[in-house]
């Protein structure tokens, strides 16, 4: 049932986007891992004609938008920081 359904978020499961995650109003979560992408577009639309919350199927701005995490970690310039004695690693 999907009463008190909050929001529903795409996710990968095994490195395949094959998951689904389910969050509820009693703080209750379902994370559901179908067989292949095809099978969770379909569960996707289901759910979507069933009910009003908010479905996130990627990051706004796409995948794309996404910075590979060593650019993150690059950007904030903490290596440098460290070097200069700004930041300590204790």
């Amino acid at each position: 049932r999907l009463d008190g359904l909050v929001a529903a978020k795409g996710r990968r499961y095994l490195l395949r986007p094959v998951a689904l995650e389910f969050f509820f109003a009693a703080r209750r979560e379902a994370f559901l891992a179908l067989e292949n992408p095809s099978e969770r577009r379909v569960c996707w639309r289901m759910v979507k004609l069933e009910t009003r919350a908010p479905l996130v199927a990627h990051p706004p701005g796409g995948t794309k938008a996404l910075a590979a995490p060593a650019r993150q970690l690059e950007a904030l310039g903490l290596t440098e920081r460290w070097c200069e004695g700004e930041i300590s690693s204790f």
